[in-house]
């Protein structure tokens, strides 16, 4: 006989969504221009405290900061993923203790360095992965 923890859920499992609204291609520095909340909620039905990992699993961009930051539809184009203003490598597990310590994600876009962005939409996807520690 095996004991399982009931699972816990990211965002009601509903796709979290980040919207950059409109983007000034020169203003992009892969700073603070156009920092984004990543929103979403975790719920566990167990309600004491868990020892919690997430990840943002997804492709990543080949320029600056390589496998750090997540690639988008547009290869000069890239996303950094904030953990409390610190970079989280896209395909890493952060720790954290649910619920007194739920991390705050952003998301900074990124340009590879002296490209010059031509206008247009852009998309970029991962999986947010939530597991036990």
């Amino acid at each position: 006989m095996t004991v399982v923890k009931p699972q816990c859920t990211i965002n009601n499992n509903k796709e979290v969504l980040v919207d950059f609204k409109n983007v000034l291609t020169d203003k992009i520095d892969g700073q603070g221009y156009k920092k984004t909340p990543i929103q979403f909620n975790i719920a566990c039905p167990d309600k004491n405290s868990a020892d919690l990992k997430l990840q943002i699993n997804g492709n990543t961009a080949n320029f600056n900061l390589g496998d750090k930051i997540l690639e988008t539809d547009n290869s000069d184009l890239g996303i950094k993923i904030l953990a409390d203003n610190k970079v989280l490598p896209v395909n890493t597990w952060l720790s954290f203790s649910w619920p007194q310590q739920v991390t705050e994600l952003e998301a900074v876009l990124v340009k590879r360095d002296g490209a010059t962005l031509s206008g247009g939409q852009f998309k970029a996807s991962a999986v947010m992965n939530l597991a036990y520690n």
